[in-house]
């Protein structure tokens, strides 16, 4: 078992929802931040969202309005994600100026035996 502590950017071009992150099936991952930021001239409304792979069911974890130049940590405590689970965020705000970063550990199964 190995632990990695990564970070991965991601850019909104759409008000659709859109799929940020993955967690690889071999492991699972330890999400401490996803840091947005809105650098558009106006408000928007951010959701953001975890899919539960082995269910298939959506989860709602941020609703809120980022004003115009700012940035927020949509994670208040850590998020737990399993093999397969995602990380969809959707935006008021398309065109690409809603950007971030999400910050976590990966716990890497795949060394292990049995």
């Amino acid at each position: 078992m190995t632990i990695q502590y990564k970070n991965q950017g991601f850019t909104i071009d759409s008000t659709f929802a859109e799929e940020v992150f993955v967690c690889p099936s071999s492991g699972v991952a330890i999400v401490k931040s996803v840091k947005i930021s809105n650098d558009a001239a106006v408000d928007a409304l951010i959701r953001g969202s975890m899919v539960d792979f082995s269910t298939a069911f959506t989860h709602t974890f941020f609703i809120d309005t980022l004003t115009s130049d700012s940035s927020t940590n949509m994670v208040s405590n850590v998020l737990n994600l399993e093999a397969g689970d995602k990380i969809n965020i959707q935006s008021s705000q398309g065109g690409s100026v809603i950007q971030g970063v999400i910050s976590y550990a990966l716990i890497d199964r795949s060394q292990e035996n049995g």
